[in-house]
């Protein structure tokens, strides 16, 4: 197996880590960490909620630990998704899990980016501000345009309501959310997530009347630099594809691409 670069194993293990924080203070959420994978299961029927990392299994182990996958989906009634990147193991992994019923989505870039670099706009329009939430209020609106933005039902909002008020409202807290406004209404969001000494930016979302006018950019640069004020180096994300050219402008380089696999027990068709 082939190790991960220092750039990819920072964007894996924020990732990772924010996946801890999130079962470490959500109620009923199971997370195994061990050496051959990384899993978390909800009962959030959405695939990024029960997902499945870092494998390392051997060809003869992996059959059974996707059936078990299977089996605790079921047991849910949720979807999981199974992410698939540089040094998962084995490396037929991808071919396996088609073979087991799971669908290719396609893959998602991770990125890097040298804070040290970062520098402040030069200026912002008039128009554009930006708030770090920090009430009840402004969580669930950050939350409905997040579920605007990119399209999602309202019970994802939920369920990031839910850990924006346990986790993210306080100014030392583990999770900071962005808002940005244009002509005061709220429009975009985005998320710092701070972890051993890495910034992952997550949940960078414009809602559709107000993009390409450098919003998302902003309420991005705005997390980025504070994570630089609070001493942090690197940053990580992983991109959609709209908003690839975007963190290329902040000064993000793709270093690895997850391909995500799907399975839905919903979509199975009983035999017979």
């Amino acid at each position: 197996m082939e190790a991960l670069t220092p750039a990819q194993a920072a964007v894996e293990e924020n990732m990772l880590e924010f996946f801890r924080e999130c079962a470490r203070v959500t109620p009923g959420v199971k997370l195994h960490d061990g050496g051959d994978l990384f899993w978390s299961l909800t009962e959030v029927p959405f695939p990024v909620f029960n997902s499945l990392h870092r494998t390392r299994a051997t060809s003869a182990d992996l059959p059974a630990m996707i059936e078990a996958a299977k089996t605790r989906a079921r047991t849910n009634s949720v979807p999981i998704a199974w992410f698939v990147g540089p040094g998962s193991m084995p490396v037929d992994l991808g071919a396996t899990l088609e073979r087991h019923g799971f669908k290719n989505e396609g893959s998602t870039p991770g990125m890097i980016a040298d804070l040290r670099a970062l520098t402040e706009a030069n200026t912002l329009p008039p128009e554009l501000k930006i708030e770090r939430i920090s009430d009840d209020d402004s969580a669930r609106i950050w939350c409905d345009v997040l579920c605007e933005g990119f399209d999602l039902p309202p019970f994802i909002g939920d369920a990031h309501f839910a850990l924006a008020t346990r986790v993210g409202l306080e100014p030392d807290a583990g999770f900071h959310h962005y808002l940005a406004f244009w002509e005061g209404e709220p429009v975009a969001t985005a998320m710092l997530f701070p972890a051993s000494g890495i910034a992952g930016i997550y949940n960078v979302t414009t809602v559709a009347a107000a993009r390409r006018r450098g919003v998302g950019a902003a309420v991005t640069r705005r997390a980025l630099l504070d994570a630089k004020a609070a001493g942090l180096s690197t940053a990580v994300l992983q991109a959609t594809e709209a908003g690839f050219g975007v963190y290329e402008t902040l000064g993000f380089v793709e270093c690895l691409r997850y391909a995500m696999y799907l399975w839905d027990p919903a979509q199975v068709t009983p035999p017979g």
